[in-house]
């Protein structure tokens, strides 16, 4: 079955070490973005608005068949299931970088429904605080944060942006740790998140790394990871995949019994 959903191709590119900052996106969790990319946002914009960055990175396309998608009664149907750019580290860039884009199935429209940009700046490490200003200044107040160990039990800090399908935010602990537990709740598992998952709305996942066990070096951040999902909009989307495939696998199970019922019988 030849599908007649095509996902345009994205150029991902990043921007150093900067955190651009939009003055509409603190408490704002629908106009969320990283770099420039927000849920929702058409792939061919997406390529528009990224194209031209530079250093250019390496791309890799992942496909996808819509019998990935739980429920799915059809095969055949594949769309870009993912896009992943990566830069590597070289003497003339000391940093690293990947981002991650993920596409809605068919029958929805070709746009971007989870994105994470993981940043290595182990050359250039900064202020745990420094970071965090920046996160906050473009993404306010965060809904959970584990602030900085400094009995170096743990090489991480962690800050989270949880909100409602409507946008409020959300409080209730249970809820809010499941939401950011469903970063992969993309496909064909809810593990934990079923229960939840009604609550869980646009979501922004930060976590930074220190890469050392001693408490001393753990003001410093080398590395950190950003991730925005929405996994109520994204069940949704999936439902609207599942509702396509069984009136298609209809239509084929039909065209089907009658090709059957117009094949030359055996003799008997």
């Amino acid at each position: 079955m030849k599908s007649k959903f095509q996902f345009a191709g994205v150029l991902i590119l990043l921007l150093g070490i900067s955190i651009p900052l939009t003055p509409y996106a603190a408490n704002s969790p629908s106009k969320f973005d990283i770099v420039g990319l927000y849920l929702g946002m058409p792939l061919n914009d997406a390529n528009a608005l990224l194209k031209n960055y530079k250093p250019p990175m390496q791309i890799n396309e992942m496909p996808a068949d819509i019998s990935s998608i739980r429920g799915s009664r059809i095969k055949g149907l594949r769309y870009l299931f993912s896009l992943t750019a990566s830069q590597i580290r070289t003497h003339s860039t000391p940093t690293d970088e990947k981002i991650t884009l993920n596409g809605y199935a068919p029958p929805n429209d070709a746009a971007v429904r989870y994105i994470k940009r993981y940043q290595h700046i182990g050359s250039q490490p900064m202020l745990h605080t420094d970071l965090r200003k920046m996160l906050v200044e473009k993404y306010g107040s965060p809904t959970l944060e584990s602030p900085p160990d400094a009995s170096g039990r743990s090489a991480y800090y962690t800050m989270a942006w949880v909100f409602k399908p409507d946008g409020s935010p959300l409080t209730q602990k249970k809820a809010v740790n499941s939401c950011i537990k469903s970063e992969n709740i993309l496909l064909s598992s809810m593990s934990e998140a079923e229960k939840y998952h009604k609550q869980c709305g646009v979501t922004l996942f930060v976590q930074m790394g220190t890469g050392h066990a001693g408490p001393k070096e753990h003001y410093m951040i080398n590395s950190y990871s950003i991730t925005l999902y929405d996994v109520n909009k994204t069940l949704k989307m999936n439902q609207k995949t599942v509702d396509f495939s069984i009136i298609e696998a209809k239509k084929l199970e039909e065209e089907s019994i009658r090709k059957a019922a117009g094949a030359n019988k055996p003799r008997l």
